[in-house]
């Protein structure tokens, strides 16, 4: 019998590698603006710099990749129910998924930088997926009577319902939209190009018009938007109101501290190259800002009604995919209890997508 859904294994580890991913473009991102006009640091050097950091961390440490899975698995002493224990698990997971996160951010620099260490590259990236499954499955449900089940998954869609109601509105399943991708898109799109033509008319007017409309400055900008992307992704990963809010919480924060990293790495680049180039760094900056007002400042304009119509929409989504997740679980407990009717509260929600 199925146990209350969620994400799958498989996207919740996936998660992990998107955020190391992230991690790797922004410093790449980093090294690149770094060997751009005006501030022409060379790559190598960029490079070198990083890889002394990075490299220590592909060595010795194989030792310590191959005998966290072995902890991992040995957290779960039994199936017994211990809160305190259960809490304990939960934070020696997830703190070393993020260490892992952040060395494998670091992958691409090291294998750029040393190429022989390639297979101590893949082999850390093994070990990683290894451990976030482990991680993911710690603690696994233990198999529940019938009743227990359907008591389980009704109080679970009833949760969920108002955690969606909360966040988004009694009246939200009227709010949904046929295009969330689109409106998704050009929240990416935008900061975009308003960086990339605000900083080619900065260019401009420092450097002149040749330079400043040339295509390998119009790059930078462009590239320099990559920490509003990434706050874009922030939303996206709260949108579902039918998760968890602390979750949602957890997801939010991880990629928001990472797009402001990203943003201010990229900004100090140009804040601190010693050339007049100041304005760049603000610009950055100040996009940066504009597009977390965007996304979350309480002001209702067009654009955060087209947001809340999308967090609806993938909410709804949500719900429907839980719902029929659970069916099995209704169908049995109408057969075990004899029922000759299924309840119309699931199904409602099955057609409907709403309470």
């Amino acid at each position: 019998m199925s146990t209350p859904p969620m994400p799958s294994i498989l996207i919740r580890t996936t998660s992990w590698f998107v955020l190391a991913a992230a991690g790797n473009v922004a410093i790449i991102g980093i090294i690149f603006i770094l060997n751009t006009t005006p501030i022409s640091v060379p790559a190598s050097a960029s490079l070198e710099v990083v890889a002394s950091f990075a490299l220590p961390m592909y060595s010795p440490e194989l030792l310590i990749f191959t005998s966290i899975p072995g902890l991992l698995s040995a957290l779960r002493v039994n199936g017994a129910s211990d809160s305190e224990r259960d809490e304990a698990v939960r934070l020696i997971a997830w703190a070393v998924r993020v260490a892992l996160t952040f060395v494998l951010a670091f992958a691409v620099v090291v294998v750029v930088a040393a190429p022989d260490q390639l297979a101590t590259v893949l082999f850390a990236a093994l070990l990683g997926f290894i451990t976030f499954v482990l991680a993911e499955r710690l603690d696994p449900p233990i198999p529940a009577p019938i009743e227990q089940r359907y008591l389980k998954a009704d109080q679970d869609l009833a949760v969920r319902e108002i955690w969606a109601n909360e966040a988004l509105g009694q009246r939200w399943h009227q709010n949904t939209t046929r295009w969330p991708w689109l409106i998704v898109a050009a929240f990416i799109i935008a900061p975009v190009i308003l960086q990339t033509a605000l900083g080619v008319a900065i260019g401009s007017m420092l450097w002149g018009a040749d330079f400043g409309l040339s295509a390998k400055w119009a790059v930078v900008p462009a590239v320099t938007a990559y920490g509003s992307i990434i706050l874009t992704f922030a939303w996206l990963s709260t949108a579902d109101k039918a998760d968890s809010p602390q979750a949602r919480a957890w997801r939010g924060r991880a990629f928001s501290v990472l797009a402001v990293l990203t943003s201010v790495a990229f900004a100090s680049a140009f804040l601190f190259s010693g050339t007049d180039s100041v304005l760049v760094g603000v610009l950055i900056l100040g996009i940066t800002a504009l597009q977390s007002a965007a996304l979350w400042a309480p002001v209702d304009w067009k654009g955060r009604q087209m947001l809340s119509r999308v967090a609806a929409t993938i909410t709804s989504r949500h719900l429907e995919r839980t719902t029929r997740a659970y069916a099995p679980i209704y169908l049995a407990w109408d057969e075990h209890s004899g029922e000759a009717e299924v309840s119309p509260t699931w199904i409602r929600r099955l057609f409907h997508g709403r309470a």
